[in-house]
This record gives C-alpha cells, structure tokens and sequence, in this order.
C-alpha cells in the first residue's frame, strides 16, 4: 500500500501496478465528529467548522488528544488551534500602500476575481495564477504580499529559494520545495509568496559544473507550478530584484503579471514615513520636506521611524523632529558650481525627454539627496522607440558638452549609469532584435546585467563596433537637438536650481512657448 499526496510522486511501476485507488477528500468536522465517536464512545456536541479545517495538520490532529479527555475537549481544542492559524495577522491592507499603485490595482481585481470564483460566477481558467514583483531591495515586495493575503482574508504560505537551499543537498531542496506547494494546496483558496525568485537563473544562460544541478532544480520548480496552477485555489505571487530570471517562469498560466515596484516618490514616501511613525508622534507636521529628493525605500522609512521612537522613548518625552531628523541620512550640499552642472545635466534629460516621450515625463527634481528625471512606465515597442530613449539617456552628457564646454563623470560609472544603460538599449536592438547588421538572435541581453554585457563586448569586437555606432549616432543627434534649444536649457536649469522640482508639465509648456514640438 502506497500513500502520497500526489500520484506523479510515486515510482512508474507502483502507478502501473496499483489495482486499487482510493482518494481521500479533506478532513471536515464530520470526519473529526466521527474520530471522535470511535475516541469516547459518543458523537461530540462542540464543532468546528469546515472551513477551519484546512489548517488542520495530522500532527495537530494527533496531539491536540489527551488522555481521559472526551471528544468535545479534543474537538475544541482543534477548533481554537485552527481559528489561531487562520486569523490574519494585523498589519496593512493594499489600501494602506503607498507608491505601488499598479500592484495595488493588480490585487484588488485578483480579490473580486476569486470572491466570483467563490460565489460561481467565474471560472479558475478566467483568474490570474501569479505575478512577479520586479524591483530593488525595500522596496515592500514581502509586505505587498501580505497586503494582498490579508486583505482577501486568505492564508498565506511563504518561502524563498534561500529557505529552500537550507534545506540540505539538491535531494531535501526539492523535497522542501515539493512540501511548500502541498501546504499550498492544503491551505487553498491560499496566497503562495516566493521571494527570490531571481536565484532561479535563466538555463539558457548556465555553464559549467553547475549547469545540470540548476537546470533540474529549476525544471522542478516549473513542474510545481503547473500542478499547483492546474487546480484551482493557489495564486503565486513571486519577488524579484532582477530581470535575470528564467523566461520560462513568467510566461502566460504561471507568474504572468510582471509588475514593477519602484522606489516610492516623494510624497508616498512621506505616507509612508507616516504610517510608521503612526498617530501619536509628530502628529500634524509635514513630512514631505524632510524626504523630498531621497532615492529611499519603505524599508528606510520603518528604520528611520523605529530609530526616531527609539530616541524619544530614552529621553522620556514626546518625540521632537530633530529625533527624525537624526536618523535620516543628510548629503552635504553640493558646492554651486557642481550643483549647476547638475542642473544643467536634469534639464538636458528632461527636455528631451519632454520632445521624444510628451505626456510621459512626469517630473525633474535637483535635490542634494538626489536628482534626476522621472518617467512614466514606458515600452519601448519598436526600433524609433529605443533610439529615443537612448537620446534621453544621453541627453545630461549632451547638455554638459554645450552649455559648460566639459562633461563630468555623472553620466557614466556604475551599470545602472546613463552610459551603461544606453549602451545596454543598442546591444540589446542589435543582440535580442536583429536591429543590426544582421538579422539574428545572439541572447537575451536584457537579461545579462552590466558585467556580463561588458565582458561580451569585450570579447566581440565586431559587436562592440555596432553597439558603439548606435551610441555614438545617438549622441550625434541629441547633441544637434540641444543645440538649438539653448534658452530653453538655460532657464530649466535655472528654474530647477530655484526650486528643486519641476513638473514635466511645466517643462513641456516651456518648450512649447519656443517654437518647439
């Protein structure tokens, strides 16, 4: 006799073999009324309901019998065990985040889509199985997730590849994870979270002594997955903070909703520093100016906070704003004639942004906790299309050359500079879309990451050569097209100094009122 949670665990021969199957349905308060008859000798008066018994496990079932207990002390027992697993615990709702709107409208559909599967009305086919959170650490990838479970009023069952690879060798990895999907689907209707999801890289991309190991680990993965999806209940949501991750992973029936989580603006990071702040310290006083500019996270804010309670709490007194103040990081303050450079680099990305992208950029800010230009999501659907945005890329450079006759080292360095990212647009045109002198597919470049990316241009001198005369051909034109616009330069560089921020309305007026469109 076999006894397994799925038949596809078991060996060929014992699925040929077997003239007999019997499937078992879940535990319901019958089946523990009817233990607890053959236990004490009388059909208990206490229930539990059938809902709650999901969250029941055989251990739990086992060890919540004590001798010379009858069967409504046992079947009371399980009934608080299981309403303590199944309470959620207290914390934010997708209401209460901030900064994450797309993720947040993601999961409001999600919940009426399985309140209809619930009530009959829709079918598991017509409900998204899962979506993949893409974006930097702290950014609230977790708390989403519990977000999302706490307000659908569902379990959630969390895990991540480095949970997984404690476990042991690839053999317990794959049991561990093997064990996480049947807790989901005991648990359904559930919220399944998978952090990390970045650590299953792209097999097509493995090499060495490694490569055999990964690719089971991740063919086991998408095994899971199809046979979790293939039943209704389990909604995947998966973290990442990268796109080097397998392709396989995000295609349509498994994490089919990629979803960017960016770091929070401006003013949802001032929410967002209030919630943690809570109620009762600095009520009634305006964060915003005391977060303006900084490039932070939703993890920044719950430090800052948390120390900022710390501080007031040893001097016993109500919080003052210098204990804030005190936590949150201060870059000193560029001296002016870096601080012009700066602005004139923003005005040269947010013009050009303004003429090849109108409608998408949405504001320019100068801050000494940060600068730069911010964009509506864009695709960048077409060849036009990643050249323009290459020219906006290179458009801080070309303002230096023209308005100060020398360029600084803020457009290149680290790879997520203006550089790196331009050169990683033209190798991905010439590399992942035949947008070359050849028209074939090499990789997915998207996917390398700057170290990889540089060390194929290194090696593929030809390759180099083509993605060096897209850039250079780019930065040939945004050069000219600056060149003709140097007022409008001038006074947006001039306006960002006064003011620190600039709408990418008031922009796009300014460049309207010279003749430009």
């Amino acid at each position: 006799m076999a006894v397994t949670a799925a038949d596809t665990h078991l060996p060929p021969c014992l699925q040929i073999g077997a003239d007999h199957r019997l499937t078992l349905d879940r535990i319901d308060s019958s089946a523990l009324a009817q233990a607890a008859l053959l236990l004490d000798g009388a059909l208990p008066t206490a229930t539990i309901r059938d809902d709650l018994c999901r969250f029941l496990t055989p251990a739990d079932i086992r060890f919540a019998c004590r001798p010379g207990e009858d069967g409504d002390r046992w079947i009371a027992r399980l009934a608080a065990l299981a309403s303590a697993k199944a309470t959620t615990k207290k914390g934010p709702t997708l209401a209460d985040l901030y900064g994450m709107e797309e993720a947040a409208d993601w999961g409001s559909n999600l919940i009426q889509d399985l309140k209809d599967f619930a009530a009959g009305r829709l079918s598991w086919q017509e409900v998204d199985r899962g979506c993949l959170l893409l974006g930097p650490p702290g950014t609230g990838k977790t708390t989403y997730a519990q977000a999302l479970a706490r307000s659908a009023g569902l379990p959630l069952v969390t895990a991540s590849h480095g949970l997984w690879q404690a476990a042991g060798h690839q053999g317990q990895m794959l049991a561990a994870m093997r064990a996480t999907f049947e807790q989901a689907r005991a648990l359904s209707p559930c919220i399944l979270f998978v952090d990390e999801i970045d650590a299953f890289p792209d097999r097509s991309s493995l090499k060495g002594q490694h490569r055999e190991y990964t690719h089971q680990v991740v063919n086991a993965l998408l095994e899971l997955m199809d046979g979790t999806f293939s039943r209704p209940g389990v909604v995947m949501v998966a973290a990442s903070n990268s796109r080097r991750i397998d392709p396989a992973l995000i295609r349509p029936g498994r994490l089919e909703r990629v979803i960017g989580v960016p770091l929070p603006s401006d003013a949802a990071l001032a929410r967002i520093l209030r919630h943690h702040l809570g109620p009762d310290h600095l009520a009634g006083v305006d964060l915003h100016p005391f977060v303006a500019g900084m490039a932070a996270s939703g993890a920044d804010c719950e430090f800052w906070a948390r120390g900022a309670k710390r501080q007031a709490r040893r001097a016993k007194r109500p919080m003052h704003i210098e204990d804030l103040l005190a936590q949150i990081p201060q870059r000193p303050e560029p001296a002016p004639d870096l601080r012009h450079r700066i602005a004139i680099h923003e005005a040269g990305h947010a013009i050009v942004a303004a003429l090849e992208m109108p409608g998408q950029m949405k504001l320019a800010k100068l801050h000494r906790e940060g600068s730069g230009v911010l964009l509506a999501s864009v695709n960048a659907n077409t060849e036009p299309e990643i050249r323009a945005h290459i020219r906006i890329l290179l458009a801080g450079r070309a303002a230096e050359e023209l308005a100060l006759g020398s360029i600084g080292m803020g457009s290149g360095g680290p790879s997520y500079s203006d550089l790196a990212r331009a050169t990683g647009l033209a190798a991905e045109m010439i590399i992942a879309h035949g947008f070359g002198d050849k028209l074939i597919w090499s990789g997915d470049a998207r996917a390398w990451g700057g170290a990889t990316l540089a060390s194929v241009l290194m090696a593929d001198s030809g390759l180099a050569t083509q993605v060096e005369c897209v850039v250079t051909g780019e930065y040939k034109s945004v050069l000219e097209l600056l060149r003709s616009l140097g007022p409008i330069l001038n006074e947006v560089a001039e306006l960002l100094q006064r003011h620190g921020t600039l709408s990418g309305q008031v922009v796009e007026e300014l460049v309207a009122a010279m003749g430009h469109s």
